[in-house]
C-alpha cells in the first residue's frame, strides 16, 4: 500500500469497520456482512502491525475518527479498549484481538500486562471497570447502549417488561463476563479490583441477581419481577427458545469466569469476592447443569452443547475442588448427596422405575454421576458391583418383556432411548460389573 494513503485513511477505516461490524450484529450470517467486516479489520490489523512506527504520533494529513482526541496508536488502543465492552459479540471479540495485537507495538511497553499495570497506576481500577461495565456518565462518548453501571439488575432497565429489554440486559452481562474472563485468564488484571470499595464494580451484584432470579426461571417468572400490568403476555415456542439460548449463553460465560479467577488467582479471589456469592443458588445451578441441563434450557440434542458443556463443567469443578476453601465446597457435597439419595430428584434407580422411563434424563444423570465421582464431590455407592447388577436387571426388564413362548422387545430405539441405554450400560460397566458374554442383536 501507498504509505501516504496508509497514513491518511487507516485509522479512520479501522473506526468505520468496527462500527460496521457492530451494526451487522443482527444480519443473517448468509449475507456475509460480518465476515466481510472482520476480513477488512484483519487486513487493517496487518497494515498497522507492519507500519506501527508510522502511527506512534499523529500527522497533519491523517484523518481523525469522530470523538478521538488524537489519531495515534495510543488513542487507537484506548478507543478499542472501550469497544471491548460492547454488547455486539463479533465486534467485541475483534476489538479484544486488536487490543492484544496493538499494545506490544507501543514504544517502551514490553507486555500487555505492563500496559494494564500502568493504566491502573495512573487511572485507578475505575479505568477498566468503566470499559468493561459501562459508566454512569452522561457523556455520549462514554455512554453504552446498556451498562451494568446503570442497570445492575434487569428491573433497573425499565419499569415495563419487554423481551428486547431482557435480551439487552443479558447481552450486557455477557459482554462484561467476556471482558473479565479475558483479562483474568490471561493474567492482565487481578480480581482484587472487585475489592475496591470506592470504585466498586457491579459485576458480582449482577451475577448474583442473575443466578438467583433468572438462571433457573422462565419468562413467566421474569414478568412477575416487574410492576403489575394490565397487559397479559403470551410467549411463543420461538420466544422460549431464544430466551433459553440467551440465558444459557450467560451460564456458560459464568462457568468460564469462575474457572478463570480460581485457576489463575486462587488466593486473591478468596479476598476479592465475598463468600455470599457462592450461594446455594449457584451450587444448585451448577449441579443442575451436571444432572439435567435440559431443565435449565440447554439443548443436549445439539452435538456441540452435548460435548462441550460437560467438559466446561469438569474443568470448573476441578478448579473449585482444588482451590475453594472447605466451607465453600460443603454445599456442593450436601446438595449432590441430596439430589441423588433414594428420594432425591436425580436418583437413578427411581428414574429407571418410572413408567415410561425418561431416557434422556437417564443419559444426563449417569454422565453427571461419573463426573462428580471424578472430582470427588460425590462418593461411589458402598457396594458398586451389587448396585451395578441391580441396575443391569432393571435395564433388561425395561428392554424386554418375557412372555410364555417368546421374548418381546419392550422398547422402541429412538435416539434418546438409544443414547440413554448406552450411557446406562457404560455406567454399569464403570461401576465394576463383570460382563462375560455379550450377545449381538
Amino acid at each position: 500500500e501507498s504509505e501516504t494513503l496508509v497514513d491518511i485513511y487507516t485509522l479512520q477505516l479501522l473506526y468505520v469497520f468496527v462500527e460496521s461490524l457492530a451494526i451487522a450484529q443482527e444480519d443473517d450470517p448468509s449475507l456475509g456482512t460480518q465476515q466481510q467486516a472482520i476480513g477488512a479489520l484483519s487486513h487493517i490489523e496487518r497494515i498497522i502491525k507492519e507500519k506501527a512506527n508510522l502511527f506512534i504520533k499523529e500527522t497533519p494529513k491523517r484523518h481523525r475518527p469522530p470523538s478521538w482526541t488524537e489519531a495515534s496508536l495510543d488513542v487507537t488502543i484506548r478507543w478499542l479498549l472501550r469497544q471491548c465492552g460492547r454488547i455486539e459479540t463479533e465486534s467485541r471479540r475483534k476489538c479484544i484481538e486488536l487490543v492484544c495485537t496493538f499494545i506490544p507495538l507501543l514504544p517502551g511497553i514490553r507486555s500487555i500486562r505492563e500496559y494494564f499495570d500502568l493504566k491502573i497506576k495512573s487511572e485507578g481500577n475505575i479505568y477498566f471497570i468503566e470499559r468493561f461495565e459501562g459508566t454512569i456518565s452522561k457523556d455520549k462518548k462514554t455512554r453504552f447502549k446498556a451498562s451494568l453501571a446503570n442497570q445492575a439488575c434487569l428491573t433497573d432497565m425499565s419499569e415495563t417488561f419487554s423481551l428486547p429489554i431482557v435480551y439487552q440486559w443479558l447481552d450486557t452481562l455477557i459482554a462484561s463476563l467476556d471482558c473479565y474472563t479475558w483479562v483474568f485468564s490471561q493474567g492482565f488484571l487481578n480480581p482484587l479490583l472487585f475489592q475496591d470499595n470506592n470504585q466498586q464494580s457491579r459485576l458480582i451484584t449482577s451475577l448474583s441477581y442473575f443466578i438467583s432470579k433468572i438462571s433457573m426461571n422462565t419468562l413467566h417468572n421474569i414478568v412477575s419481577y416487574f410492576p403489575a400490568s394490565s397487559q397479559s403476555y403470551v410467549f411463543t415456542p420461538n420466544d422460549v427458545r431464544q430466551f433459553d439460548t440467551a440465558k444459557c449463553t450467560v451460564i456458560v460465560r459464568l462457568l468460564n469466569f469462575i474457572t478463570a479467577i480460581w485457576s489463575k488467582y486462587p488466593h486473591d479471589t478468596k479476598r476479592a469476592i465475598d463468600s455470599s456469592f457462592y450461594s446455594n443458588d449457584l451450587t444448585k445451578l451448577i449441579l443442575t447443569c451436571v444432572f439435567n441441563p435440559t431443565q435449565i434450557g440447554f439443548d443436549i440434542n445439539n452435538e456441540e452443547i452435548n460435548k462441550k458443556l460437560p467438559e466446561r463443567i469438569l474443568i470448573l469443578l476441578k478448579s473449585m475442588t482444588t482451590h475453594l476453601p472447605e466451607q465453600l465446597l460443603q454445599p456442593f457435597y450436601s446438595n449432590a448427596l441430596q439430589m441423588t439419595k433414594s428420594d432425591g430428584m436425580y436418583n437413578l434407580t427411581n428414574e429407571l422405575n418410572m413408567n415410561p422411563v425418561r431416557w434422556s434424563l437417564i443419559f444426563t444423570i449417569t454422565r453427571g454421576l461419573r463426573l462428580l465421582y471424578e472430582v470427588r464431590l460425590l462418593a461411589k455407592p458402598n457396594q458398586p458391583e451389587q448396585y451395578a447388577k441391580e441396575l443391569w436387571t432393571t435395564m433388561l426388564t425395561k428392554m424386554i418383556t418375557h412372555e410364555e413362548d417368546f421374548d418381546k422387545a419392550n422398547l422402541v430405539l429412538t435416539i434418546d432411548n438409544q443414547r440413554g441405554l448406552q450411557a446406562l450400560f457404560d455406567y454399569i460397566i464403570y461401576l465394576g460389573i463383570k460382563v462375560f458374554k455379550k450377545n449381538s442383536c
